[in-house]
């Protein structure tokens, strides 16, 4: 690995860059309480379901990690499926940051064995698995920890991902070994090529992108609660991944609280019979006029059962749009510091000011502070509420002139 990736360089560097804007070290404190707290807070570990050592001699056991937030998971549940269907023999044992948003989007998926913690991937790598799979920006594999000869008897089609991965690898080598510093470069580059969020990894496995579509487990409680008062609603998340510790309150891909309030208002204004629902996580802050705030009171079921049924949801690049986008739901993304080209769905409406923005990890800090050190994060204040308003006035109208 590079030395970027090293922990002692990291660290230096967020220490450095915490005291050039705050000498105090209060700052560099809050951060490193956040880190500790997210990464070595207590966690019952379970076992796989076939007991310990006991995986299937009959199939090759692959472990997949796949790191990142919500959006990235959704993404790359499309992509092992692509991949269980090409390898039927195989069985995927599948490990990520947060338990919770794993079973939540891979419990349906009959081609995942099991959904275990991230911790847990390095001794499934090494004491159990046949095979094990990195996916995140990128697709590559454990050369050290591959069992070639059973793959050859029981999966010949995975030895071809194998090679695929292997190409891809010497490809984007350095980007791979400073992820996640080098995405943004990365992406011009893939959009160049004419790749995206959606369809790199497949790419990278030599796969064709598939559907976008994906079986996600979905409660109507919350819907229920708002069904007779609305003939029709839209949704809306102010938050962002609660998976990314930062120092800040807030990320500069947030829009900001006094543009989501103006729009609120002027939608209220202009559509006043149609329902405005606020959903997300808990680090959502709240706006006035929403005729409903669901952030933070949801199961993820719920929040999919409100976004299915909402006729248009607006929020920044994230990941309830990659929900969305799986569920059939139309979006409004406000983009700024994410590539637009590289993350945008075309079926979407996606809006950014083009004076300023696209700086995803131009710095290692990209979501606390603005590349440019403005006082704000500038490509998001730019793009005025007026402007998305009238960009989504006329899908709003077409739902008030349906029989």
């Amino acid at each position: 690995m590079g030395h970027l990736n090293s922990y002692s360089y990291r660290i230096k560097r967020k220490l450095a860059e915490h005291l050039e804007r705050d000498p105090s070290g209060l700052s560099f404190l809050k951060y490193a309480l956040k880190y500790c707290w997210s990464k070595f807070r207590r966690r019952p570990l379970r076992m796989p379901k076939a007991g310990l050592g006991m995986l299937s001699a009959d199939h090759v056991n692959v472990a997949v990690k796949i790191t990142g937030g919500l959006g990235d998971a959704v993404i790359l549940a499309r992509v092992l499926r692509q991949v269980a269907a090409f390898c039927p023999n195989c069985r995927f044992y599948v490990f990520f940051p947060s338990l919770q948003q794993a079973r939540w989007v891979f419990g349906k998926c009959d081609y995942v064995e099991d959904i275990q913690y991230l911790e847990l991937f390095e001794y499934y790598e090494r004491e159990l698995c046949d095979c094990a799979l990195y996916l995140n920006s990128f697709a590559f594999f454990n050369e050290a920890e591959i069992d070639v000869a059973k793959i050859r008897r029981l999966s010949p089609p995975l030895l071809s991902l194998l090679a695929a991965a292997r190409k891809s690898r010497r490809q984007w080598e350095l980007f791979i070994d400073n992820h996640p510093l080098l995405d943004g470069a990365f992406a011009r580059q893939a959009v160049a090529i004419g790749w995206n969020r959606h369809s790199a990894v497949y790419r990278q496995l030599g796969l064709e992108p598939g559907g976008l579509a994906l079986d996600l487990p979905e409660d109507d409680g919350a819907f229920e609660r708002i069904r007779t008062k609305f003939a029709a609603y839209i949704t809306f998340n102010t938050g962002f991944d609660h998976m990314f510790i930062l120092s800040t309150v807030t990320a500069t891909k947030c829009y900001p609280q006094e543009h989501w309030t103006a729009l609120i208002r002027l939608l209220k204004e202009r559509f006043p019979k149609l329902g405005i629902i606020q959903v997300g996580g808990k680090n959502s802050f709240p706006v006035a006029g929403a005729d409903a705030n669901f952030a933070g009171k949801t199961t993820l079921a719920e929040c999919a059962g409100l976004l299915r049924h909402s006729r248009l949801h607006i929020d920044i690049e994230g990941g309830l749009v990659h929900v969305c986008a799986s569920l059939g739901t139309s979006c409004a993304v406000l983009f700024g510091p994410t590539s637009k080209r590289y993350f945008a769905y075309p079926q979407n409406l996606n809006l950014r000011d083009d004076a300023c923005g696209d700086c995803w990890w131009a710095t290692e800090r990209w979501m606390e502070f603005c590349p440019k050190k403005l006082a704000c994060n500038e490509c998001m204040h730019r793009l005025i509420p007026e402007r998305v308003l009238a960009s989504v006035a006329p899908l709003l109208e077409a739902i008030g002139k349906e029989p």
